[in-house]
């Protein structure tokens, strides 16, 4: 944001005296202090999920799960899967 404020000063510089600029920064000044209620700003941006959030309902683990438990016994092919790779056959 810095680098297109920057450029957007240098535009407006080049277009203006030193004289000119003086009156504009003067005039800049009494916007700022709200002297002039006819100029409006652009508003500031939002994010759209601005402080929504939603809490997960599930409870966080007290204690680490038992995998073994968890997951079924898997059916062991005997074979890793290195030596798979190497018995194909292809243009590799």
């Amino acid at each position: 944001m810095n680098r297109i404020l920057k450029n957007i000063v240098r535009w407006f510089c080049s277009r203006l005296t030193e004289n000119q600029f003086h009156s504009v920064l003067i005039y800049l000044l009494e916007i700022a202090n709200g002297e002039h209620r006819d100029i409006h700003f652009r508003p500031e941006p939002t994010s759209p999920h601005f402080r929504e959030f939603s809490y997960d309902q599930v409870r966080p683990l007290t204690s680490p799960p038992d995998w073994a438990q968890e997951k079924p016994a898997q059916k062991k092919t005997g074979k890793s899967f290195a030596k798979r790779m190497k018995k194909r056959k292809g243009k590799h």
